[in-house]
């Protein structure tokens, strides 16, 4: 019997949802951010009964509300463009960023943050023309791969400007990256978007390792929806990707993200891995925790929270400690 989780993976292919099902996965579609593409994807049949009208037609305004949101980050998006290349900066999107600027703002995918890489020297040359612009500073303080992250009260979109990839020990740099990533016209000005093996290896090392989707058994379903798209064009160089991941808990990272894709999915032709067991435990993990079950509470409870409070207060002491020795 498939899972919730893989029901809805399945709707978001395009297989009729079940009816009996019908809120329970519209309940996950929100949890996941993934009900305009659901709308999408079922949009081609026809409603089987007045409860799932009704289902569909709050999908409906959820993908009408999304996509006018879309429009709204489009321009926000054509306008950071606009501003970094009359600066001498043509920055790399990145997931979301991406998808907008691939698809001249038609895509369905909702767009959370505009997260742009610049090179680390470019830094002090692509962000003070955006702070003249009226963009102000969300955070005091930058993680490990991001420089700045930046708002500007008219707009939606927290903007967030990177200067490497997720996971510092990642064999990526941005200048790899740069380098390897193709250009494009984007509204008035230029663009870049990786390459397909940068993209993906981009999304494992943010989703399972500096998001701690491996440690918490956390799914992002919006970028594993981006990663089929990518593994569908035939054009990852999986030598790369497995050199990238080849480490201790990089390779399961790596095997455990294929396996994703595999079981949600069916995607044929992913490479195999030696940690096939441990991936399929963790796969399990996953969809246990998707259904909302009392395992999922608990471990929650005894598990996560105190992880996350364990890392914040390590980061708290790091911060104070780097204060403390002054700059």
């Amino acid at each position: 019997m498939r899972s919730l989780l893989e029901m809805l993976a399945q709707s978001l292919l395009g297989q009729p949802s079940p009816l009996d099902s019908l809120i329970s996965l519209t309940n996950l579609a929100n949890r996941y951010l993934v009900t305009p593409q659901l709308y999408v994807a079922q949009s081609g049949f026809a409603a089987r009964t007045e409860e799932e009208r009704s289902i569909r037609e709050y999908w409906e305004s959820v993908y009408h509300a999304n996509r006018e949101r879309n429009e709204r980050l489009q321009h926000q998006l054509v306008e950071l463009v606009y501003i970094m290349n009359s600066a001498g900066v043509v920055p790399v999107l990145l997931t979301g960023a991406a998808a907008l600027a691939s698809s001249a703002g038609r895509t369905s995918r909702i767009v959370a943050d505009l997260d742009l890489m610049l090179l680390p020297q470019e830094l002090e040359i692509g962000i003070p023309p955006l702070r003249e612009a009226g963009y102000l500073p969300w955070e005091r303080r930058s993680r490990r791969h991001t420089a700045s992250k930046l708002y500007r009260p008219d707009y939606p979109g927290l903007v967030h400007i990177h200067h490497r990839p997720p996971d510092a020990r990642t064999s990526m740099s941005a200048a790899s990256i740069m380098r390897d990533s193709r250009t494009i016209e984007f509204g008035s000005g230029r663009a870049r978007i990786p390459s397909s093996t940068d993209h993906l290896c981009y999304m494992i090392g943010h989703d399972m390792l500096e998001d701690r989707g491996l440690l918490y058994g956390k799914l992002n379903l919006r970028h594993a929806l981006d990663a089929l798209e990518i593994v569908k064009t035939d054009a990852v160089d999986w030598d790369v990707v497995r050199d990238r991941f080849a480490s201790n808990w990089r390779k399961l990272a790596y095997a455990t993200y294929l396996y994703n894709l595999v079981r949600l999915f069916g995607v044929a032709g992913l490479p195999g891995s030696a940690t096939y067991r441990l991936s399929r435990a963790m796969y399990r993990r996953v969809v246990r925790k998707a259904e909302g079950s009392l395992y999922a509470a608990l471990e929650e409870a005894l598990f996560v929270l105190p992880m996350r409070l364990a890392f914040r207060v390590i980061r708290a002491l790091q911060s104070a400690l780097q204060h403390a020795k002054g700059p």
